[in-house]
């Protein structure tokens, strides 16, 4: 295939770089590890704000949500690295 002045496709030596799966599954495993650490302390946070919300409706409503909240991200993380590790282990 002819590009503009006349050059092929095949003439440009442009570098490229491929990654193992070994090495994007550790990444990903960091990555997801990480997150999931987050949402942990996150958790904990929370429970130690509904634990010292000493009975106010407003703190403990706030508090639950967080923790609510929490849960849903680590399951996201969980969810999100069991499909990626699929998906690389597939390829």
């Amino acid at each position: 295939m002819r590009l503009l002045f006349g050059l092929d496709q095949n003439s440009f030596d442009v570098p490229h770089q491929t990654v193992n799966s070994g090495t994007s599954s550790t990444i990903l495993q960091i990555v997801f590890g990480i997150a999931a650490g987050v949402a942990l302390i996150v958790f904990m946070l929370a429970g130690l704000k509904y634990i010292t919300s000493r009975g106010d409706p407003a703190a403990v409503a706030k508090a639950k949500n967080t923790i609510l909240y929490a849960v849903i991200g680590l399951i996201v993380a969980v969810f999100a690295f069991t499909i990626v590790t699929f998906v690389v282990r597939s390829v």
